[in-house]
């Protein structure tokens, strides 16, 4: 089954700590029956597994990355139905519902999570009977689930009542995953965070298209509540989920027209429970090519132009414009209206400084926030005098480069007394080294 996550999710509700408790009222041929019927009665009570896994046990409390629990009854003499309870509403507030018109016999019973305001009917797309109407239909939207039970074998008794409890298991799930469905992402990274509410998220994530591996451009881990180590998953840490915010993309390719793009992630739980995404792209065609060829009459070397996906790879410099003197400064320059990026990511990004003073003394460090902005800091023991280079870059872009997208904002810049100075940071293209 493809899958698709949604690219934001909001909490609605938080809960207190109590199962959810669903009954299933056996009616053996129909109906909104009040009591046991000819069938009979099963009930079962949802447990959630915790932080640390099966040696720490189950709990009752519904976990905040489940916005959407869905049911799914299958008797061995009828139909499967489907029936979802969202975050909100008042049968999942009472963590209670009663289900009814499931004929007598074996059935199997399956409950999953789901970190959005719907639940996908998984090609069940009968309606379970409710006793006072509560509950939802599944929807035919897909979605990737945060928990999810094995199917369970159960038995109705007519003119009983039974009780099985479930466990539910946590499964890796995307957040901020940047592709839409129908998407060209030709020119463009794959930006997704896989995480898991017990578990760390084995690195070893595949992401394909149509087969070929993506480059993994870098995979950072986080978690919420991390502190100041980790950043957050999540916004604002909500999700209570850990795993690891990854980059990656296509860096050579034939392909043009309608394409699959697939991740498939597990988590280190034992055993490992694994998540497969699959989105339909559109690629533009292209191919990655980087030739050299020399000179043997003037004993030169000319390099072509390394494109990316249909991109053109350009060297920027960074350089302070305006005559003042210096021991150090810091600016952020974001750019994400130019439609490029920079090589590597965070602090793997291919900057490198140009000061000219001892490089003993001086250091620079620089961080790049993917498609957004970047941000650089250059501090000497030696007094550096503008107009001066700063540093410069590797950034790629689909031609024209644009550089009136750049915006640079100085955040801090000391003068040799140590006191504030100003100073403008520009940004030009200038030449690559070979």
């Amino acid at each position: 089954m493809g899958t698709t996550t949604p690219r934001s999710r909001k909490r609605i509700l938080q809960l207190p700590a109590i199962a959810l408790a669903v009954s299933l009222a056996g009616c053996g041929g129909g109906g909104d029956s009040g009591g046991v019927g000819v069938g009979g009665e099963l009930a079962f009570a949802v447990k959630w597994q915790r932080p640390g896994g099966a040696a720490a046990g189950f709990e009752d409390p519904i976990p905040p990355s489940v916005d959407a629990i869905r049911i799914i009854i299958d008797p061995e003499s009828a139909a499967a139905c489907c029936i979802a309870v969202l975050r909100g509403s008042q049968a999942f507030e009472e963590r209670h519902l009663a289900i009814t018109s499931i004929p007598a016999g074996d059935a199997t019973v399956e409950v999953f999570g789901f970190p959005a305001n719907f639940a996908p009917n998984d090609g069940v797309t009968a309606t379970c009977s409710t006793r006072t109407g509560d509950g939802t239909a599944c929807s035919n939207n897909d979605t990737l689930a945060s928990f999810g039970s094995d199917e369970t074998p159960v038995e109705v008794m007519a003119g009983q009542s039974n009780r099985v409890d479930i466990d539910v298991y946590s499964l890796p799930f995307l957040i901020e995953f940047n592709i839409e469905p129908g998407e060209d992402v030709t020119d463009q990274p794959i930006r997704f965070t896989v995480v898991d509410a017990n578990f760390p998220i084995n690195p070893d994530v595949e992401v394909t298209i149509d087969g070929d591996d993506l480059a993994i451009h870098s995979s950072e881990p986080c978690a919420d509540g991390g502190g100041p180590v980790l950043p957050d998953c999540s916004d604002g840490g909500e999700l209570e989920v850990q795993g690891l915010e990854i980059v990656a993309r296509l860096d050579t390719f034939d392909l043009s027209g309608a394409a699959e793009l697939r991740i498939v992630a597990r988590n280190t739980g034992v055993p490992p429970r694994q998540m497969v995404s699959s989105t339909p792209v559109v690629l533009s065609g292209g191919t990655t090519t980087t030739s050299t060829t020399s000179s043997t009459t003037t004993s030169t070397t000319e390099t072509t132009t390394t494109t990316l996906g249909g991109d053109e790879t350009f060297c920027l410099d960074f350089s302070v414009s305006n005559e003042v003197d210096l021991i150090g400064i810091s600016f952020t320059a974001t750019y994400s209206s130019t439609g490029g990026d920079f090589f590597g990511s965070h602090e793997d990004v291919e900057c490198v400084s140009l000061l000219t003073t001892d490089t003993e003394t001086t250091l620079a460090s620089f961080n790049d926030n993917d498609q957004v902005s970047l941000a650089a800091a250059l501090i000497s023991a030696e007094t550096f005098s503008a107009p001066t280079a700063l540093a410069r870059c590797v950034f790629h872009q689909m031609p024209p480069l644009n550089l009136a997208g750049f915006s640079i904002q100085v955040t801090e810049a000391t003068a040799p007394d140590l006191t504030s100075a100003s100073a403008t940071v520009i940004v030009e293209e200038s030449t690559c080294p070979d």
